[in-house]
This record gives structure tokens, sequence and C-alpha cells, in this order.
């Protein structure tokens, strides 16, 4: 019953995930949000699950509009970007975020789990300090390495790169998007 777009697919050809409109995609009741949401569906079971899922794994109720970003060639890690604070990480800065979703986060081999899944912010500052996005622009255009572990993106943050950032004769205290990796194993970021 809506649009489905932004497609990318596992190696094995298993798992696609995509963004979608359509509030038909789950069980009734489930999709009550109103905005486009991220979605893969599993070829072999012939079942969707919704991704982009808050703290809990609670359903994000206020409309914060979901791009799908790309996914790992095993399935098990994908990123998003959304504008919503409701995905925890302290994102209060009501700009678009990058998100990375494990979909396996005890690692046996079995995606989607209840409470076994974790929706982490990857567009956070150099030292990985909450309070750092409250001064952050938008954060897009996600891709992912194939181990889950590294984040690109592009943003027009003024804080990522430190002090590169905020002193102009050093590099990168522009008003252009610049490209980063954030190293989600630990607080680095390139």
């Amino acid at each position: 019953n809506g649009a489905s777009e932004y497609p990318c697919i596992s190696q094995d050809g298993r798992y696609i995930s995509f963004m979608s409109q359509a509030s038909d995609l789950i069980p009734p009741g489930t999709d009550t949000n109103g905005s486009p949401d991220v979605f893969v569906r599993d070829m072999w079971t012939q079942q969707n699950v919704l991704v982009n899922r808050g703290p809990g794994g609670l359903v994000v109720q206020v409309p914060g509009v979901v791009d799908n970003g790309t996914m790992t060639g095993d399935g098990r890690f994908l990123t998003f970007y959304s504008g919503s604070t409701q995905y925890g990480g302290h994102d209060t800065n009501l700009y678009w975020d990058v998100y990375r979703v494990d979909r396996d986060l005890d690692g046996n081999g079995v995606f989607d789990e209840p409470g076994r899944t974790e929706t982490r912010l990857a567009s956070v500052g150099p030292h990985n300090e909450k309070g750092a996005n409250q001064r952050v622009s938008t954060a897009l255009m996600a891709t992912i390495s194939r181990n889950g572990h590294f984040i690109v993106f592009e943003s027009l943050a003024t804080n990522f790169a430190g002090q590169l950032d905020v002193d102009p004769p050093l590099g990168l205290g522009n008003s252009s998007s610049d490209v980063f990796v954030r190293d989600m194993r630990n607080i680095h970021q390139r």
C-alpha cells in the first residue's frame, strides 16, 4: 500500500533491505508511525522485519523520515539515516544522523531475535562524546564495510574532525560536506 525503494541485497541473495512507505509489510498494527521505514526481507522464510526500531525494539512513533543505507554481504549489519531522535544514542539535534543496526548482537548466527539486535548512532564526535551532536549538521550517504565495523558517511558537521574543523587554516573548517569513517568497535573516527 506504499512505495518501496533503495534496495540492497546480501551476497547470497537471502536478505534484501529496503526503505518503504508501506504499512502492510509486517503484521497489522505494528507499523503505525506513518513514515517510511527500513525493512529486511528474508527470501528463504518469506518474512519481512522492521529494522529501524528504537531502544527495546519499540517502533519509533514520531515521524522521522528514514532512508535505507547499505548492508553487509552476510546481511548482519546495515545502516540507515533518519531525522528522528527516538533511536537512542542521546541524539537530540533534530538533524539527519547515521545509525548502524546489528541484527545478531549475540553472534549466534540467528538474526532478528527479540532483544538481541542493536541500533547504534554512528554519526557522533571524534571521541564518541554524546553531547557532540548538539551542534552537528546533517549526516548522510552512509556505507558500511564488509565486516560491519566501519561506517563511511558524508556530513556538514563542524565537530567530527576535532581541531581540524575549528581552525580553518588546518583543513576542514569549511561549509562543504566532508567524508568521515567511524570505527564502530571503539571510539575512533577518522
